[in-house]
C-alpha cells in the first residue's frame, strides 16, 4: 500500500489557530493541538518547503523530495502571528499565508463565520517574513464564480499589488476563496501568479496541476467529519511510512 504514496506529498490548510470562542468552530484549531500536529511531523523527520517551491517542483516536473510538506493558512488572521508563528519558529517550519488583502490591519467579518476578527497588520507581516511567504486570497474574499469578469480581474490583480507593497517581495501564489473557480478564472490567475491552491482534499503528485493544487485541512478531532478523518489518516500513513 505504501507504494501508492511514493513521490507524493501533502499541503496542509489552516485558518485560525486559537481557542474557539464564537463563530464557525470548524476553522479553529487550538494552539496546543497545532503544536502537537507539528511535533508529530517534526519528530518523524518531516520538513517544510514554501508553497512557491512546491509550485516550481510541479512546473519543472522535478521529483518531489522525500519527507517534505507544505503548510498554508487562509485569510491572514492575527492569531497566525500571536499563536501559530511561535510554534512554527519552535520547529523551524516555514509556511505560506494567503492574505485577504482588504482585511490587512483590520477587523474583518466573513459571511457565516462569526463576528469580525482582527487580521495581520503590515508590521506583523513584515516581521513574519523570516519564515513565512505571503500569497493572495483576493481583496474582499468573494466567490469568484459569482462576480463579473472585471471584478475578478480587480480581485486577482490588485490584491497582488497591495501585498507586494507591504512585503517588498514578489507575490507569486494565489488561493481561490471558498475553493471556487472556473476555467476563465484559472486562466486569469495564470497571468499574474506562478501557481494556486484549492480546497480539494487529496495528495499532491508529480502530475498535479500547479494552478489546482489540493490541500488537506487538519482540524480539532471534535470538529472533524469522516472525510476529515480520512484525510488525516492519509497524512499519518505518509508520516509513518518506512523509509519515507
Amino acid at each position: 500500500m505504501f507504494n501508492l504514496y511514493s513521490n507524493k506529498t501533502f499541503v496542509i490548510m489552516y485558518h485560525k489557530i486559537e481557542e474557539h470562542k464564537e463563530g464557525l468552530k470548524g476553522i479553529c484549531v487550538r494552539p496546543k493541538t497545532f503544536d502537537r500536529q507539528m511535533k508529530y511531523l517534526y519528530s518523524r523527520g518531516f520538513r517544510t518547503i514554501p508553497f512557491k517551491q512546491l509550485v516550481e517542483i510541479l512546473k519543472t516536473k522535478s521529483k518531489i523530495p522525500k519527507k517534505v510538506f507544505v503548510l498554508t493558512f487562509d485569510d491572514g488572521y492575527e492569531n497566525n502571528y500571536t499563536d501559530a508563528f511561535p510554534i512554527l519558529k519552535k520547529y523551524n517550519f516555514t509556511a505560506t499565508i494567503f492574505l485577504n488583502a482588504g482585511a490587512i490591519g483590520k477587523h474583518y467579518e466573513y459571511p457565516r463565520s462569526g463576528p469580525a476578527q482582527k487580521h495581520l497588520s503590515a508590521e506583523q507581516i513584515t516581521e513574519m517574513s523570516e519564515l513565512i511567504d505571503f500569497g493572495s486570497h483576493c481583496i474582499t474574499h468573494p466567490v469568484l464564480t459569482q462576480i463579473s469578469f472585471n471584478e475578478v480581474l480587480e480581485e486577482i490583480k490588485t490584491s497582488k499589488t497591495i501585498i507586494e507593497k507591504i512585503t517588498k517581495k514578489p507575490v507569486d501564489t494565489f488561493c481561490y476563496p471558498y475553493g471556487e473557480y472556473d476555467r476563465n478564472i484559472v486562466d486569469t490567475v495564470k497571468k499574474y501568479y506562478s501557481g494556486a491552491c484549492t480546497t480539494k482534499s487529496c495528495l499532491v503528485s508529480e502530475n498535479t496541476d500547479p494552478y489546482l493544487i489540493p490541500r488537506i485541512e487538519l482540524k480539532e478531532l471534535r470538529s472533524m467529519s469522516f472525510r476529515d478523518i480520512k484525510s488525516m489518516g492519509t497524512v499519518l500513513i505518509i508520516a509513518t511510512k518506512p523509509g519515507g
